[in-house]
C-alpha cells in the first residue's frame, strides 16, 4: 500500500518531499495538538506533528506540488484509533480547484476504501440540534474553551453517524476553527472528510495571509495557557518563507492518516491490529 500510494502521485505530478522531523519551533500551533520534545544534551527539538510547515516552506520556494509520506508524532494520543507514532500522507496542490481537489482526494481514499459519493455538509447545521448539551459539557469541564466543547460534542454526538454509505465532507467551520484554513464570509473554507463514523483527513483552501497566521499561533497559545497547557514558539522561518514566497490564493492541502485507511482497507477495528509491530505498552515502575 506504501508503493500504491508513492505511484498515485508519481503519475499526477506530484513530488514527494522530506522535510526535517525535528525544530527548534513549534510544529503547527494548535490547542489541541501537543507535541513531543527530544534534546541532544544541549537543544531541545520538536519532532514534527505533521509536515505541515516544511512542505508549505518548500512549495513557496519551488512553487511544486508536493507530498509527504511517513511517520508523525503527537504526544498523549493512545488509543484503539490513535497512536503517538503514525504515518500521515500529506499533499498540496498550489494552483487548483475546490472541485478538483476533492476529486482528487475521492481518487486518492479508493486505493483503500470504496469509491462512493461524497456528500458535503455545513459544520454548523450539523452542531445545531446538538446546541443544548454545551452547559452540560461546561459545567462538567470549566476549564474548558467554547471551541475545546464543540470539538467534544462534534466528536461524541455528530461524528459516529457520519460517512454511511458516502464520504461525507463537514466545511463552512467556524472562523475560530479555521486552523490554517482561508475564512470566507466568515466560514472557514476547512474540510474534514469522514468514513464509517472515522474522520480521514483535514483539508483546507490553504492560509496565505502570514499576518492572520501570526494572529490565529499567537490566539492559540493563549488558549493553550488558559488551558494549563505549554506555549508554543512560532516558527519564523515559516512566516519568513511565506511572506518572501507566497503561496498561490488556489492552493489547497489536506493531511490524511495512513494507518487508519489501511485499517478500513484490512476491514480491522484497531491500529494494533495492522501496525508492522505492536506499539509498545507504556513503562511502568
Amino acid at each position: 500500500m506504501l508503493a500504491k500510494v508513492r505511484t498515485f502521485f508519481l503519475t499526477r505530478g506530484i513530488i514527494e518531499a522530506d522535510p526535517f522531523l525535528l525544530s527548534p519551533y513549534a510544529p503547527v500551533i494548535d490547542v489541541h495538538i501537543d507535541p513531543m520534545q527530544v534534546t541532544d544534551g544541549h537543544e531541545s527539538y520538536y519532532l514534527h506533528t505533521s509536515p505541515e510547515f516544511g512542505l508549505k516552506r518548500l512549495i513557496a520556494r519551488t512553487g511544486l506540488d508536493l507530498y509527504y509520506l511517513g511517520h508523525v508524532f503527537r504526544s498523549k494520543e493512545l488509543s484503539r484509533r490513535h497512536c503517538p507514532e503514525f504515518t500521515m500522507v500529506e499533499w498540496y496542490k498550489n494552483n487548483t480547484t475546490e472541485e478538483d481537489f476533492f476529486e482528487e482526494v475521492r481518487e486518492f481514499l479508493s486505493l483503500f476504501i470504496p469509491k462512493l459519493p461524497f456528500a458535503i455538509y455545513d459544520y454548523e447545521e450539523l452542531y445545531t440540534p446538538w446546541s443544548q448539551e454545551f452547559s452540560i459539557v461546561k459545567k462538567d469541564h470549566p476549564t474548558w474553551d467554547s471551541s475545546t466543547i464543540k470539538d467534544y460534542i462534534f466528536s461524541e454526538k455528530i461524528q459516529p453517524h457520519l460517512g454511511k454509505n458516502e464520504i461525507s465532507i463537514v466545511t463552512n467551520f467556524l472562523e475560530e476553527e479555521a486552523a490554517l484554513a482561508k475564512v470566507e464570509n466568515g466560514k472557514a473554507r476547512r474540510y474534514e472528510f469522514f468514513y464509517q463514523g472515522l474522520e480521514l483527513g483535514n483539508g483546507y483552501h490553504e492560509l496565505t495571509d502570514t499576518v492572520t497566521h501570526i494572529e490565529r499561533m499567537e490566539l492559540n497559545n493563549q488558549k493553550r495557557s488558559a488551558m494549563g497547557k505549554s506555549v508554543l514558539p512560532i516558527d519564523p522561518l515559516f512566516i519568513k518563507d511565506l511572506a518572501t514566497y507566497p503561496l498561490s490564493e488556489k492552493a489547497y492541502g489536506i493531511a490524511i492518516g495512513f494507518d487508519r485507511l489501511l485499517m478500513l482497507y484490512k476491514k480491522r477495528t484497531s491500529l494494533q491490529e495492522i501496525l508492522p509491530l505492536p506499539w509498545p505498552a507504556p513503562r511502568t515502575l
